[in-house]
């Protein structure tokens, strides 16, 4: 019988006519020329359609009765180890998650990278850590990312980095993690973040992780185009944030 795959070429018609198509059944493989199947009556083509969706057809129902088997049999012994009913329908629930998880990663593009946001920041040389939310993997996607500006930093407005991080606890903010990621990966960063809507240079800030010097003042770091090359520094929090100083946070 046809696959799936040789049917959508048939349907489609894209086949050239030195391609082969492969019939098989349980016996034997045996190769047939397009050229032939397209000299068949019509009344023979919708037969052979029709063999091949009854074929897929009892696949699918049989695949789906081994399936209710092993369910049946997981949910037996789970009784027989003791749980309620609540908490099989529980384990049952994650073990589909579970899988879902394991069939996400195998589709996942590797074209895609794939960013830790676990993992302990990049510390500098007289600095220390103040404060790192640990923000899991993130599948890179810049339509993930929003350059956030408060109200009072717009309209040639400014507002001290204290308030600004007050202000920021309603947003989900990125840590410098990211930001290392994409110094190490320029060629991942938007054109536009280089430059923002009042025609200067951006200055993109990643709240997640904050640091402080030895007499407890806090920073935190921020991404920029300058030189000709994305370059990375820290900010003073007592300083001023204006309309060129975004925050990086997920868009929601």
């Amino acid at each position: 019988m046809f696959t799936p795959e040789q049917l959508e070429k048939i349907n489609n018609k894209k086949c050239l006519s030195a391609e082969y198509l492969i019939l098989s059944n349980e016996e034997i493989w045996k190769e047939v020329e397009l050229e032939e199947f397209e000299k068949k009556s019509e009344e023979e083509k919708k037969r052979i359609f029709e063999n091949n969706n009854k074929e897929l057809l009892n696949k699918v129902r049989k695949v789906e009765e081994i399936k209710g088997k092993i369910l049946k049999m997981l949910t037996d012994d789970l009784k027989k180890e003791g749980l309620s009913e609540d908490e099989i329908d529980f384990t049952l629930k994650l073990k589909d998650e579970i899988l879902q998880e394991n069939q996400d990663s195998k589709d996942q593009d590797p074209s895609i990278p794939i960013i830790d946001l676990d993992s302990d920041p990049f510390i500098s040389n007289g600095l220390k850590l103040k404060s790192h939310q640990k923000q899991g993997q993130f599948k890179w996607d810049p339509k993930k990312i929003k350059l956030y500006l408060s109200d009072s930093q717009r309209d040639e407005k400014s507002i001290s980095g204290q308030k600004l991080r007050k202000e920021l606890e309603k947003q989900k903010v990125l840590n410098a993690n990211l930001l290392d990621y994409l110094i190490k990966n320029p060629q991942l960063i938007p054109e536009d973040w280089k430059v923002g809507e009042n025609g200067k240079t951006r200055y993109i800030f990643f709240w997640g992780t904050i640091y402080r010097d030895s007499s407890d003042s806090l920073y935190v770091r921020y991404l920029y185009w300058g030189g000709g090359c994305w370059r990375c520094h820290y900010y003073w929090l007592d300083d001023d944030w204006s309309a060129s100083d975004p925050s990086a946070v997920l868009a929601s």
